[in-house]
């Protein structure tokens, strides 16, 4: 699809490629995170966690913000490269470095911000739990039990190994239970986390039911 799309914008529509790629990138990406589906898994993006610096723009617009530059990158290094159709081009080292360049500078800005931040505040202690069950569409009656007993282990789990933790965070995996517990008065359904342990961590945990 990405090709299909691409190769159009270029051929039919005469939009250069280095504008063309990235474009339709992001809307199919855009598309495959917030539509029907809905998974914003495996982005080219997620290549660039260890690079802090690289990944700060992704506060603009998202991780796609990311996966475009990647894609830019790209195009502009093909556009360089001499085929039959052209000789080697030099000019789309401009918007490369541009961007780049653009990036790594509010990359910086951003992280100084933080240090800079760090400095007269108190560093929050954040714990965050990822749970290891495979998603399910069918009506499972007892996913839900499944979900609450998997991330109350692992957040249980945290508080005992830090116990200074300010804040445990769950992912929205964890939402669809939210509607599952308000529809049932199953005592079954309700937290197995020890109240106490979060107590004494300072941590608020509402029970759902």
């Amino acid at each position: 699809l990405f090709v299909a799309v691409s190769r159009s914008a270029v051929h039919r529509m005469r939009v250069p490629l280095i504008a063309a790629a990235p474009i339709t990138w992001m809307g199919i990406e855009v598309a495959h995170s917030y539509g029907p589906l809905g998974f914003s898994m495996a982005l080219p993006a997620h290549t660039q966690t260890p690079l802090a610096v690289m990944i700060q723009v992704s506060d603009l617009f998202g991780a796609s913000t990311v996966s475009v530059l990647l894609v830019l990158v790209a195009t502009c290094l093909v556009s360089m490269v001499p085929n039959k159709r052209q000789s080697f081009r030099w000019w789309p080292v401009i918007p490369l470095v541009a961007a780049l360049v653009a990036t790594i500078a509010y990359g910086n800005y951003r992280l100084n911000q933080g240090a800079t931040a760090g400095e007269t505040q108190e560093p929050v202690r954040v714990a965050l739990i990822q749970g290891a069950i495979d998603t399910q569409f069918d009506d499972n009656p007892h996913h839900a039990t499944e979900l609450m007993d998997e991330y109350s282990s692992l957040t249980e789990d945290a508080l005992n190994e830090f116990d200074d933790l300010d804040l445990v965070m769950w992912p929205e995996s964890m939402f669809p239970v939210y509607d599952v517990l308000l529809e049932s008065n199953n005592p079954q359904l309700e937290p197995s986390l020890d109240m106490s342990t979060v107590l004494n961590n300072q941590l608020a945990f509402r029970q759902l039911v």
